[in-house]
């Protein structure tokens, strides 16, 4: 007998429904959507296919009804490092506004220096901090061309080193758990890496509390990571420094 499916109405390239579910009383109905595994990742800007995935998202999307029933979306989707156009500019922007103000050919260190070069003295100097990415040629440009400005990792960056950090102790883990304990972390890769938030299904939650309420230290490394996101809200400097040393 075969299985009603939705799939149909969602018919989106390159995207695949994995799961489908409609409340009791069919007033709900949410649909899991997540990118088809057949097909290689397609930067945006070049359309090539010279990419790796930098990392995963998902966001939970309000769509239009399906009858009665109220629809959820469930996105999940790939950011993608495009060895062919990431590694071919530099930009800088106005962190308030978001403007760009400089752009230059490559991401070497010469190239941001050649920025620097173009500042007057008065606004080298007006300089107080700038926000980056974790890219050693832009920092050593910063040392050497305004060594009195504070360098800023920005939060997203951080993040996702850290969630490089929590799979690498989950493999850990994986390989010293019995084989009870195994099949709980199977498939868990992006289950850890997701936002509590951003969970919205009650069989990923639970498998979730299940994994942390048996292993004490992926309970921890959780909980230090929702720590590490805490710091970006703090305004005094002082503050997020007693947090560090908590």
């Amino acid at each position: 007998m075969s299985t009603l499916s939705i799939a149909y109405y969602f018919n989106y390239h390159r995207m695949k429904v994995t799961k489908q579910t409609v409340t009791d009383d069919g007033k709900m109905t949410y649909i899991e959507i997540e990118p088809d595994q057949r097909f290689n990742p397609v930067c945006h800007v070049c359309k090539g296919t010279n990419t790796a995935i930098h990392c995963w998202e998902s966001r939970d999307i309000r769509d239009l009804p399906l009858a009665e029933a109220e629809t959820w979306l469930k996105y999940t989707y790939r950011k993608v490092y495009c060895k062919d156009c990431h590694n071919n500019i530099t930009e800088v922007l106005n962190y308030e506004t978001g403007e760009i103000v400089w752009m230059g050919p490559d991401r070497k260190a010469a190239t941001l220096e050649a920025f620097y070069n173009e500042l007057s003295d008065e606004q080298r100097k007006s300089i107080e901090a700038i926000a980056m990415d974790m890219w050693d040629p832009y920092i050593k440009a910063t040392k050497n061309c305004l060594p009195h400005v504070e360098i800023v990792f920005d939060l997203f960056h951080v993040v996702a080193a850290f969630g490089r950090v929590i799979d690498r102790i989950r493999m850990g883990e994986f390989n010293r758990a019995g084989l009870e304990y195994k099949e709980l972390f199977k498939g868990s890769k992006y289950l850890l890496l997701k936002n509590l938030g951003s969970i919205r299904s009650n069989e990923q939650r639970q498998r979730l509390a299940q994994l942390c309420s048996a292993n004490e230290i992926i309970n921890r490394v959780l909980i230090l990571r929702d720590q590490l996101k805490h710091l970006w809200r703090y305004v005094r400097p002082g503050c997020a420094q007693r947090a560090l040393s908590i």
